[in-house]
């Protein structure tokens, strides 16, 4: 089962992204868990889209992320059809 798990290193470029959300959020008093940064980090590093259902992440609006479950305002592009 392991070898269906990809797991990403966190590097420098990580914890510098992860600097500059934290900072920035705590300028604007908006508060994301510890956990909810690094996946925001990893995510901007990356370029990928986080996929969530999480309403925390509208703090970082240039944040590609999409919801799958219940359309989201802020979200990149909308919900996929139901099956």
């Amino acid at each position: 089962m392991l070898h269906q798990i990809s797991v990403w290193p966190i590097d420098r470029t990580t914890a510098q992204i992860y600097g500059e959300l934290y900072t920035d959020l705590r300028r604007r008093g908006r508060v994301l868990s510890q956990v909810d940064i690094m996946l925001a980090s990893l995510a901007r590093q990356m370029d990928l889209t986080l996929v969530t259902t999480d309403l925390d992440f509208e703090a970082l609006p240039d944040l590609k992320r999409e919801n799958w479950v219940t359309p989201d305002p802020g979200s990149t592009t909308p919900p996929a059809p139901a099956p």
